[in-house]
């Protein structure tokens, strides 16, 4: 059992690897498992990050082969929820419970724009990098979606620049156009408003490429497989609900359904948000 644990996780991290090693391998150039501690020693190994040291949570298996990595959530101040074609990326502030560290949030996610994202459009020593570490992830995310503070909209990463003293500067725009201009996507502005929860979603979202009509443009952030759920497409969108029950027959689940706010016999419900509402309407009918 504890052999069919690990594997799961260890393929399911194979994504967070790659994260890992951009965090450490882009800054320093050094193997993954040579990634330095945080430190003012004469080796000249400082962190771009204003001294904070990198700590993302993995599995104790994972962190026993980088100094960036750790079991412990009070020693972790990034975290990756890894959900297939997107994955939500959490910055620790003072506590995990505030608002994400400002220098670290604009730090990863301009390390995530230059590799995921314009990645194949990279040059001189970024580009060898690439190519060395991720050569099938250069371009193999369609959106990064930022959010400044706990209660802030989600924006969308347009472009990504240093400022006077070489800090990150992360330059961000509304969502609602981006996102309305993909028509691969479903209803995808009012999803990604939803899903927008102060205590759940990430500060940082990834949304890979999930292309239909064209393999080679299909991403996960996890191990391969032949389905998966998590992203705005419309594969993931549309879930099927069957409505039966012993001795019922249509003419007894139609108008259940057609009396369900937002739902329509034939035509589906306007989001998967109906289906409380759907159960409440059978149960009502069933007891009343």
């Amino acid at each position: 059992m504890k052999y069919s644990y690990l594997k799961v996780n260890l393929r399911s991290f194979v994504f967070l690897i790659k994260i890992l090693e951009i965090l450490c391998g882009l800054k320093y150039s050094l193997p993954l498992n040579k990634c330095p501690e945080v430190t003012n020693s004469p080796d000249g190994l400082y962190s771009p990050y204003t001294e904070i040291e990198l700590k993302i949570l993995t599995p104790g298996e994972i962190a026993k082969v980088t100094k960036a990595a750790t079991p412990d959530i009070n020693k972790a101040n990034i975290i990756a929820a890894l959900n297939g074609p997107m994955a939500h990326i959490y910055i620790k502030g003072n506590d995990w419970r505030s608002p994400p560290n400002e220098t670290l949030l604009d730090s990863i996610a301009s390390l995530f724009y230059a590799v995921f994202k314009n990645g194949s459009s990279a040059t001189g020593t970024l580009q060898k990098m690439i190519e060395d570490h991720f050569p099938n992830l250069g371009s193999s995310i369609e959106a990064i979606l930022i959010r400044s503070n706990l209660n802030a909209q989600y924006e969308i990463v347009q472009e990504v620049t240093e400022d006077a003293q070489g800090k990150a500067l992360v330059i961000s725009g509304p969502i609602g156009t981006y996102l309305s201009n993909h028509p691969e996507y479903v209803e995808a502005v009012d999803r990604v408003t939803r899903m927008n929860n102060s205590n759940r979603s990430g500060d940082i979202i990834l949304i890979m490429k999930t292309r239909r009509g064209d393999i080679s443009q299909r991403y996960t952030t996890g191990s391969a497989c032949k389905a998966w759920h998590g992203s705005l497409a419309h594969s993931d969108s549309y879930v099927p609900l069957i409505m039966a029950y012993p001795g019922g027959n249509k003419y007894e689940l139609e108008p259940l359904i057609d009396n369900t706010d937002g739902c329509a016999t034939g035509e589906g419900c306007d989001g998967n948000w109906r289906v409380h509402d759907l159960i409440k309407t059978s149960v009502e009918r069933q007891y009343r």
